[in-house]
């Protein structure tokens, strides 16, 4: 009986030694064949098809921990023929999961991507040339597959800590974005593919050269739904915000050379606490001033969106900005302002001020006016100086009372120009 036990519990050692032993030849045999000549060979091919551009790889190995994956240190990928040497990308390592049977094969079917520390470069030149506009081109999938027998069926993509320069050389203007996070994960449906995904920053930096803007901790979610075959696309779910503040955004865009766009803003309270410290932080108000109330923001854009037509070609954007009752403690007034009430909207790339007024000690103001090519100054390639007309009424205004003038400082800023009616 105990010779019985005895022999089954070594029968059951050596099986379980003999699968260990299977395993571990299989694992050296995996990384025996898949060297990193190997390795490079299979997936370079697949990345240079996928973004028209030279890459390389410092070094490459395979890992089987989580999932069969190519690890990577030192990705870099070229930027496009006429915007110099430097790099498009830069990223200080990454990993590409890979299914394992059509690896075997020699093919790549990539799943997910996690690319760490990118440095990206876009750029529009002095011609209005994007160095990223031949990335959004079409490739058929037929053609991507055939490269090494690859395919970038990509389930997920993440990006972790990456930094983002855009230099608008016809505009003179370098945006850059550092601390950038960005997770999106794919499912394929029956007759569409769902996008979810999330993008936060660290800080954004606009401006000149010279003088700009900037602002912390800002966030975009985003879930929409693709249709496939006519790319038709459903944005069910989109927040963008900075801190404690947010809009939440849904519509559609339907696919062609002439799409049609509906995108809204679902009605918000912002509280102007919260607001007016990102406001200065963007230089429209005074670094110190605080406003305190709230503020109602309805917005919609309809319409056709025809690509490089500039803003011709973009639909019809609509906003509106109400506030009741706001009140604001600034240094360039030394009365605090009260029964602050504003209404604004932005039609037809005009924007209309219905109406401000206000009172401050002794003071009272009110204002209404219009600004002319507004959008376009915004989204034009050329200069373009908007025009502000501008009525102003009150029945009691003491300068003395209100503003703190020293020495010959001008009411007036030197980037104004006044032409009186």
């Amino acid at each position: 009986m105990g010779d019985s036990g005895t022999g089954k519990s070594r029968t059951g050692v050596y099986v379980l030694i003999g699968m260990t032993s299977v395993f571990l030849l299989s694992v050296i045999g995996l990384f025996a064949y898949f060297t990193e000549e190997r390795l490079r060979g299979l997936l370079v091919p697949v990345l240079e098809a996928t973004t028209n551009r030279k890459v390389r790889l410092e070094r490459i190995g395979l890992s089987i921990w989580g999932g069969v994956k190519a690890s990577v240190e030192g990705l870099s990928v070229s930027d496009r023929k006429g915007f110099g040497e430097a790099d498009f990308l830069r990223a200080r390592r990454a990993s590409f999961s890979m299914t394992f049977l059509p690896l075997l094969m020699g093919e790549v079917k990539l799943g997910e991507v996690t690319i760490e520390n990118p440095s990206i470069s876009l750029v529009i030149d002095r011609k209005g040339e994007a160095n990223y506009s031949d990335l959004q081109g079409e490739t058929s999938s037929s053609e991507s597959e055939s490269v090494s027998g690859g395919g970038f069926l990509l389930q997920s993509v993440r990006i972790q800590d990456g930094v983002l320069r855009y230099e608008d050389r016809l505009q003179g203007s370098v945006t850059s974005i550092d601390g950038l996070d960005y997770e999106a994960r794919w499912e394929l449906r029956k007759n569409d593919v769902r996008l979810e995904g999330r993008l936060s920053v660290e800080q954004v930096a606009h401006g000149s050269q010279s003088d700009g803007t900037s602002l912390k901790g800002l966030f975009l979610s985003h879930r929409l739904s693709i249709e496939l075959g006519t790319r038709n696309t459903t944005l069910e779910s989109i927040e963008i915000g900075v801190g404690d503040l947010s809009l939440n955004l849904r519509g559609w865009i339907r696919g062609g050379e002439k799409a049609r766009v509906m995108v809204e803003v679902q009605e918000k309270m912002l509280q102007m606490a919260d607001l007016s410290e990102y406001l200065g932080g963007l230089g429209v108000l005074t670094p110190g001033t605080r406003l305190m109330g709230a503020l109602r923001v309805v917005a919609k854009a309809e319409g056709s969106w025809m690509k490089g037509q500039g803003t011709v070609g973009l639909p019809n954007l609509s906003v509106g900005l109400v506030a009741e009752g706001l009140t604001m403690e600034t240094p360039d007034l030394l009365e605090s302002v009260t029964d602050l009430n504003v209404e604004i909207v932005l039609e037809h790339g005009e924007v209309v001020i219905k109406r401000i007024n206000a009172k401050a000690g002794r003071s009272d103001f009110s204002a209404s006016g219009r600004i002319a090519g507004f959008l376009a100054s915004l989204m034009s390639h050329k200069p373009v100086r908007p025009m502000m007309t501008l009525k102003l009424r009150s029945n009691v205004l003491d300068l003395d009372e209100l503003i703190p003038l020293e020495g010959e400082t001008s009411l007036i800023p030197d980037r104004w120009t006044i032409v009186p009616s």
